[in-house]
């Protein structure tokens, strides 16, 4: 068993902890979340590439189509890709998204 020294045990929380406090908030953001988080709850949905890029883009025109196509499938695969969860999305927000698809 290998022994640990006070020093290094505490070195370890303080680089943890700064790297937490380090998280930047999302770039792109929609409804709450992050644009690319709703993107993969659209991929968990089984949206089609095409329509999740046309409703995410109009309301977040910066973010590239190809992002949204990755996390569309990430999202399709959610539990086994190991990636961050999908946003919680409600009804009436999916709606939405559905409208500017169409």
């Amino acid at each position: 068993m290998k022994k640990v020294s006070k020093k290094t045990a505490v070195k370890k929380q303080t680089k943890q902890s700064k790297k937490a406090a380090k998280k930047s908030p999302p770039r792109f953001t929609l409804f709450d979340f992050s644009a690319t988080s709703v993107a993969r709850a659209l991929g968990k949905l089984n949206w089609k590439p095409a329509a999740a890029i046309k409703a995410i883009q109009s309301k977040v025109p910066k973010l590239s189509a190809v992002a949204i196509r990755n996390s569309i499938y990430v999202g399709r695969h959610y539990p086994k890709s190991g990636c961050a969860a999908p946003a919680k999305l409600s009804k009436i927000q999916i709606a939405q998204l559905k409208k500017l698809a169409a």
